[in-house]
């Protein structure tokens, strides 16, 4: 008898890291709700990923397409619950990237919004349907950690992300939180070099895979990712070299 597939939301999904981790979530037998903003990008991106994944495009920063993204996952479960959220859709803001002092004000907010109250406000309306061991995954970035030039927007919105998914960890002890620094989980491959800062991952309560969902078999890029990561940076590398080097396929 095949185990009740889980069920997951994945914002910004029409390409890069967001396609990749629908193309994982789907390859294990997930039912994936995925968005983005450029509706024929993203239907031709997961048509061929069959019915078990289901577009929902539209914006983040709307109220109504947060209720409608969590309105298809919990129709789509089997039981209406919702085991994992990963908040991939981001802004860098204006292009070219200007420096703080040009930076228009509103331009900060529609960052801060887009990369910081967004995922928030979608967490919130999933919440009563997360199981009680359920996934956020929040994705982040060095810019959020290091001082770039020009990235003043941009890096400060994912430093609040970062301290937004520590703070939810505490709050909500019984549930995954991370925040998963994108260039640490870039397809097609992982491959860490170097210690991965404890900032780049938040603090979780737990450092093991639900016992409830599948165990990751085989070199699975969900399993080898933020799915599969545990604990704060010191616990992700051992013995001088990355916890998934070399675990997972070259593409």
């Amino acid at each position: 008898m095949n185990a009740t597939p889980h069920t997951a939301i994945v914002t910004g999904g029409s390409e890069g890291l967001g396609l990749a981790l629908t193309v994982a979530l789907a390859e294990r037998g997930w039912n994936v709700v995925v968005d983005a903003r450029h509706s024929q990008l993203l239907i031709e991106a997961v048509a061929p990923l069959g019915p078990s994944v289901v577009a929902v495009p539209g914006d983040i920063n709307d109220p109504t397409h947060r209720l409608a993204l969590v309105a298809s996952a919990t129709g789509v479960s089997d039981d209406g619950r919702i085991d994992l959220i990963i908040n991939n859709a981001s802004t860098l803001g204006p292009l070219p990237m200007p420096a703080l002092l040009q930076l228009p004000p509103t331009d900060l907010v529609g960052v801060l919004t887009t990369n910081v109250v967004s995922p928030l406000a979608l967490i919130q309306v999933a919440a009563s349907h997360l199981t009680v061991d359920g996934c956020i995954i929040n994705i982040t970035s060095d810019a959020g950690v290091a001082a770039y030039e020009g990235w003043g927007g941009y890096g400060t919105s994912k430093s609040a992300l970062d301290q937004l998914s520590r703070i939810l960890a505490v709050e909500q002890p019984t549930w995954r939180v991370y925040a998963v620094d994108q260039a640490i989980c870039a397809p097609p491959c992982i491959r860490m070099h170097s210690p991965v800062k404890t900032s780049a991952i938040a603090h979780s309560r737990s450092t093991a895979w639900p016992a409830s969902w599948p165990s990751s078999t085989g070199h699975n890029r969900v399993g080898d990712t933020a799915l599969r990561r545990c604990g704060d940076g010191d616990n992700c590398y051992n013995g001088g070299r990355g916890a998934t080097e070399g675990l997972c396929n070259e593409a």
